[in-house]
């Protein structure tokens, strides 16, 4: 076999072969016969054929009922080499007719628009943030959602997928291609910044290597006939995204009024009549926007398990008086029904946590997060990951060890039962009933963040009940010695109660705002001018 064909098949079966090996989508679609799509001219002004395909014919036909004289053997040879030159034009310019007429089909996915982009910027920079590539992925979803004929992956068009877009939420597709890039040396990747290996990247691969060596250039050319997603990209590169920081904003709150109703409407009436849903509204999430200097400081609250945001709106609405902005989140399958809570697992909460911040990042400059018992032990973990420029955290009757007897037996109990009577202090804000299910996530939580306190150094306070009949006391000195942050606080309060940030705790809420005044040193004027 030819040396060079026996390459090409190597590096046909290796491509081909580990598509259809390695479970990727194929997505099938049939356009218009090849024959009238390859004859009919694109919508395209890089058109290579200026005239139209029935003027082509007619002169194509003349052309071959010529001939030249017998005797002109000089005519007949320039006629010979003319031809040939005619015929590969010809043949190129039916090959580009065609490839444009197949790739006008191709099903657009992110790694399509993952490479256009980084392609775009590799002349002109040598690296990119995440969380800006992000965002101008987003944009370009956004302008082509005006194409609705162009044919979109089902990654590209699911609501939590594209959501996850504009938050600081890990995304499946941009880790497989940056697992991917990284494995062609095309890509050095951070979980922030993404570096070009441009001499890769820019090098003219041979044909029969460019899928093994470059699979960005491949992906780019796929896209290349399809104005609309050209277009789309380049707008996306050349927009300000500091502009669009208030709409991500209002996309994000409003994404996550949309889950709330979504699940409200999903588990209002499952249990009933024994075990009734909480009132319509009482598990909104609330954004409370900043008024002054002290508005660039933001504060992310979080409620605790089986609780909703009403828990924390006391303390949101005693630190929104002195100017801040305040989100309080709500945690997936709270403030809805137990069955919600049923059927959730803990990193249900943490990933609403995290939409939370982001949200919160784009209203204000600096943020700290905070929360009440389980919240709490959220703002904890959110800290040790290192997710954003995070100011410091408040924790408030945060649990390692837990009272209830019943608690901790939870895997036992759930042999016998789904759900436990409880009998809340504020049944406003806190479900009546426990799910099991939930208890176990709960403790299956607390096993996880107690791993990772070691590695929160932000400066924490921490405040606890001595009377606290929910979470032993001493879970706060637990968690006190296990951080190493060089800034911390254990604060003691003399209450007989769990929940200490409601109205009747004043006391509670000007201690957290005196650690926000402390740790924001560059607005402490901010905070002088509101007193």
């Amino acid at each position: 076999m030819h040396a060079d064909l026996q390459a090409r098949l190597v590096e046909e079966l290796t491509v081909e072969g580990s598509m259809l090996l390695q479970g990727v989508d194929l997505d099938m679609r049939l356009g218009a016969p090849l024959g009238t799509a390859a004859d009919s001219q694109p919508a395209d002004d890089r058109s290579l054929v200026s005239w139209t395909p029935a003027l082509w014919q007619r002169r194509l036909a003349r052309l071959r009922s010529w001939c030249p004289a017998p005797r002109a053997p000089v005519l007949r040879a320039r006629w010979d080499v003319w031809s040939r030159q005619r015929q590969r034009r010809q043949a190129r310019q039916m090959t580009w007719r065609y490839m444009h007429a197949v790739y006008s089909q191709t099903t657009v996915n992110l790694d399509h628009l993952l490479s256009g982009l980084l392609l775009l910027q590799v002349p002109h920079q040598r690296r990119i943030g995440v969380t800006a590539l992000k965002h101008r992925v987003y944009v370009v979803l956004q302008t082509l959602r005006e194409a609705p004929t162009l044919p979109l992956h089902a990654d590209l068009t699911n609501p939590e997928l594209q959501h996850r877009l504009l938050t600081v939420q890990r995304h499946p597709g941009f880790d497989s291609f940056a697992q991917r890039a990284v494995a062609h040396h095309l890509l050095t990747c951070t979980e922030t910044v993404w570096e070009f290996a441009r001499e890769r990247l820019t090098h003219a691969w041979p044909f029969g290597e460019v899928r093994m060596q470059n699979f960005m250039q491949v992906c780019a050319n796929e896209i290349e006939p399809l104005p609309a997603v050209m277009r789309a990209l380049r707008q996306a590169v050349r927009l300000d995204l500091e502009r669009q920081r208030a709409p991500f904003a209002q996309t994000m709150v409003a994404y996550e009024q949309q889950l709330y109703d979504t699940d409200y409407a999903a588990f209002a009436t499952a249990g009933l009549p024994r075990i009734p849903p909480q009132r319509m509204g009482i598990g909104r999430p609330v954004l409370l926007h900043g008024h002054g200097p002290a508005g660039a400081i933001g504060v992310l609250l979080i409620h605790g398990y089986s609780a909703s945001p009403a828990e924390m709106l006391p303390l949101a609405h005693f630190l929104h008086a002195q100017g801040l902005t305040v989100y309080v989140v709500r945690l997936r399958g709270h403030g809805t029904s137990p069955y919600d809570l049923h059927t959730r697992v803990w990193q249900d909460w943490y990933e609403a946590v995290l939409r939370g911040y982001s949200c919160l990042q784009a209203w204000s400059r600096w943020q700290f997060a905070g929360g009440m018992s389980m919240g709490g032990a959220l703002a904890l973990y959110l800290a040790a990951q290192g997710i954003g420029p995070l100011q410091g955290v408040f924790a408030v009757g945060t649990p390692l060890k837990l009272q209830r007897r019943w608690v901790r037996l939870a895997p036992l109990v759930q042999t016998v039962r789904d759900f436990v009577r409880d009998e809340p202090d504020n049944l406003e804000a806190n479900y009546a009933y426990h799910p099991v299910q939930g208890v176990r996530q709960l403790l299956r939580f607390i096993e996880v963040y107690q791993e990772v306190l070691p590695q929160v150094t932000l400066p924490v306070l921490l405040i606890q009940a001595r009377g606290d009949p929910t979470v032993r006391p001493e879970s706060a000195q637990h968690i006190y010695a296990r951080l190493q942050s060089s800034h911390k606080h254990l604060l003691w309060k003399d209450r007989h109660r769990h929940v200490i940030v409601s109205q009747h705790d004043a006391d509670v809420h000007r201690d957290i705002f005196a650690f926000l005044q402390h740790q924001s040193p560059l607005v402490v004027g901010a905070f002088e001018q509101r007193g």
